[in-house]
């Protein structure tokens, strides 16, 4: 055994450069899978670790300080069902600058400090507060308003709060509070506009479902005076918002998990049978001086295993932490606390599988070396190389192109298995850059659906905050306080909008629940005031509706209630039938999907809008142009487009396949150096005679590079439209797994003739580039030296 470890070092330390391939390939390798792995897992449940860390609230809920004392809230902690609570915390309505003088209330609470049994806060910077003019703000509150650590916000003149500095910010589970200060920086004095709340946070003995946690809200409802519960919340609406859209992210994930898995087995495969290949020579001088079938096998692991452990010793730390800051974001983008993400178990499993592979690739191809003999691996090693690859070049010879080039061509076929393993890696580079490109462009046409901005970027709430089952893209408002009745009559607010310098047009709507036979629950349904098709709604099948009793709806409405475009519809109204047909499928993700969209007119009565979506001219400061329409005194509340975590949860997913897609890329790359080196040290020999005989160092470049373009051209062929396909089917699933919708075709068709120029390019260039390097070294290699060795 000691000749076995002595041998397979000495060879470790003469062959440099293939030891460091190894060893780079087993380290993208592993950080490809480790990475993706990570990803999964951890971004499977990320609202579940969070919820653990911060010993998050099962049950949240709101009280009027009007109606209710903050001792007898306090008590509520001893109901039937409840295990631990935090509070009650004493919460105020604080006015915020938003940008462009628009001021909104946001709820300001009274706490100690971001620890306690129940409800953990998660400093994301700064401190806690020391002084009742100091506040920590939550990190929606901070990205929303571009407040950061060290800000002053001024009072308004109507708020008994003083100008606060901010001195950290804070991230909490689903916690819908915006700022902190200590207890008694919170004012005593409320009045109707300024009121005064108090929040508990609970945590439950059982709260698997909802029916249980609704059971303690209800007792805990029953034990207070009427009308002392304003607000509650529970973690499960919580956690399944969050889940469906990280589960989003689970089919690319597991798309390039495979991906890193196929090309790393091809490269390994192809680097350690191509290594056994060349070393054919090697082989019978170890069995000259009497190695055995076994140690010769040995000898060819060892030399395998050890740098592919180095690789993996690397990656696998490297893969973690590259994970994080993927992980930090999907915790911002659901605004929740972040947690470091390790997934040991998988991790362990895929580098044994990674190392596996490297066992049993160098196992099987050195098998056959193992049983040679002396005489015949060593006659076989040192003769001349031909068969296809000669044939291919004799037929190249006909066709009256540079020698360079028809050598190159046929060198591509000489060593066919080697060229199909290398040809594949390099399609599965492409395959990634086309289905990344195909994915971030579509995804890219996806938030531009949902968010619609391009479309409307002003929404003008009427008559106080927004009605429940409110279906515009604009965030709900967040601050506290009562509803305002407005004076403003619908023919004024038309007229105010369309005085606005800004307004390009704007649509009337009105919100209100209907209920239909077989459904169990109310739904909503948006009824629009004159034409309502520029709204930006993609159409998947059918057409908008543009006429009294028409409609509209998402996919999961179809399926769930089992109609089809064309089919007649009877919804109930405040007990007034009314006929639909349903004229068209839309791409609509809100209310999951059980929804309806109309005119106006098809509502029985004289109903009035309570809503305007507005699209103004470009160049507009659509935040003062917000601020003017504002008018609290008359019940006008205007939201920017902006104002939801749409951008970063895109943004989050387009990064992760922009950094995986570049480690697939790179371990394509590695690929093709490492088949070019085998490829020049086996062909030496041919390499110095063609040399002898006049081929410049330029044209010896030439002629390598040519037979790896000629693999990237193949590979081109097959590995765009693999990408397409790809493509088609990951978006296909994440829409059903985001809101059970459909797709449109506009959104599938982004691969335009300049991409597909550009990816096969892609194709070639992965292959020149990889290439490129030990070209050169072939060009530059020495003549005399080869042929007297020989």
């Amino acid at each position: 055994m000691s000749a076995v470890i002595r041998k397979s070092l000495a060879d470790l330390r003469r062959r440099k450069v293939q030891t460091a391939v190894i060893a780079f390939v087993l380290f993208l390798s592993s950080l490809a899978g480790i990475l993706a792995l990570t990803l999964l897992v951890e971004s499977d449940a990320p609202f579940d670790h969070a919820f653990a860390q911060a010993q998050g609230a099962h049950l949240t809920m709101s009280f009027a300080g009007s109606a209710v004392t903050q001792a007898k809230v306090r008590a509520t902690g001893s109901t039937a069902g409840v295990s631990a609570y935090a509070g009650p915390w004493a919460v105020f309505p604080w006015a915020v600058d938003m940008g462009g003088g628009r001021i909104e209330l946001h709820p300001l609470a009274g706490r100690d400090g971001p620890g306690g049994s129940v409800d953990r806060l998660t400093m994301i910077a700064g401190r806690w507060s020391q002084k009742t003019n100091e506040v920590v703000i939550s990190r929606q509150l901070a990205d929303d308003s571009g407040l950061n650590i060290g800000d002053t916000v001024a009072a308004s003149s109507d708020n008994p709060l003083p100008p606060m500095t901010v001195v950290g910010i804070a991230a909490g589970v689903g916690d819908d509070l915006a700022a902190w200060i200590l207890p008694a920086g919170i004012p005593t004095a409320a009045t109707d506009k300024l009121p005064l709340m108090y929040q508990m946070a609970y945590r439950l003995t059982h709260a698997a479902t909802v029916n249980e946690v609704t059971t303690v809200a209800n007792a805990i409802t029953a034990s207070l005076p009427q009308g002392a519960v304003m607000d509650s919340s529970n973690y499960l609406d919580l956690k399944l918002n969050a889940d469906r859209t990280t589960a989003v992210m689970i089919p690319f994930l597991l798309a390039f998990s495979g991906f890193a898995m196929l090309a790393s087995t091809l490269i390994i495969g192809n680097l350690v049978s191509g290594a056994v290949i060349a070393g054919t020579r090697d082989i019978g001088v170890m069995k000259s001086v009497g190695f055995t079938p076994a140690q010769v096998v040995a000898v060819f692991a060892g030399q395998m295993l050890i740098p592919a452990l180095v690789g993996c010793f690397v990656g696998v730390p490297v893969a973690i932490l590259a994970s994080q800051p993927f992980l930090a974001d999907t915790a911002h983008a659901f605004n929740l606390p972040q947690t470091f993400g390790v997934a040991p178990i998988p991790d362990a499993l895929a580098v044994a599988a990674i190392l596996g592979v490297v066992v049993a690739t160098a196992v099987l191809a050195s098998l056959r070396g193992g049983r040679m003999s002396a005489a015949s691996a060593i006659a076989s090693g040192s003769a001349p190389t031909s068969g296809r690859g000669y044939r291919v070049a004799r037929l190249a010879a006909a066709i009256h192109l540079p020698r360079p080039l028809t050598l190159g061509a046929a060198e591509a076929f000489a060593r066919p298995v080697r060229s199909a393993m290398t040809m594949l890696a390099i399609v599965i580079g492409v395959a990634t850059i086309s289905f990344s490109l195909g994915l971030t462009r579509s995804l890219s046409d996806v938030k531009a659906g949902i968010t619609r901005d391009q479309q409307v970027q002003v929404t003008l709430y009427h008559q106080g905050w927004p009605a429940k089952g409110a279906t515009t893209a604009t965030a709900q408002p967040a601050s506290p306080g009562p509803t305002t009745t407005s004076e403003l009559s619908d023919q004024q607010v038309s007229t105010l909008i369309a005085a606005q310098p800004g307004t390009t047009r704007f649509t009337a709507e009105r919100q209100d629940d209907v209920t239909i036979a077989g459904v169990a629950h109310p739904v909503p349904i948006t009824a629009y005031r004159g034409d309502s098709s520029w709204l930006g709604y993609a159409i998947i099948s059918g057409r908008w509706f543009n006429g009294v009793g028409e409609a509209v709806a998402p996919t999961a409405f179809f399926t769930t209630t089992g109609h089809h475009i064309g089919d007649h519809l009877s919804v109930s109204l405040n007990g007034q039938n009314i006929r639909l047909v349903l004229v068209g499928e839309i791409f609509d993700t809100q209310g999951d999907g059980m929804l309806l969209r109309t005119s106006l007119a098809t509502l029985p009565g004289n109903r009035q809008p309570d809503l305007y979506e507005i699209a103004v001219k470009p160049g507009t400061d659509i935040d003062r142009y917000a601020a003017a329409l504002a008018d609290p005194t008359h019940g006008l509340d205007a939201r920017t487009n902006r104002e939801n975590g749409t951008d970063t949860a895109f943004l989050l997913i387009t990064g992760t396949l922009a950094g995986l897609a570049l480690i697939l890329t790179l371990i394509a790359l590695a690929g093709v150096f490492n088949t070019v080196i085998l490829n020049t040290r086996e062909k030496a020999r041919e390499i110095a005679i063609v040399k002898a005989v006049g081929m410049t160092p330029a044209q010896v470049v030439v002629m390598v590079l040519t037979s790896v373009a000629v693999l990237g051209v193949i590979a081109a062929v097959v590995g765009i439209p693999a990408g397409m396909l790809l493509h088609r089917y990951i978006l296909t699933v994440m829409g059903q797994i985001a809101s059970a919708t459909n797709v449109p075709n506009q959104y599938f068709n982004v691969y335009d003739p300049i991409a597909l120029i550009g990816l096969a390019a892609a194709a070639v260039l992965i292959a020149m580039v990889g290439a490129m390097i030990p070209a050169q070294w072939a060009g530059r290699s020495g003549v005399t030296e080869v042929l007297q060795t020989e």
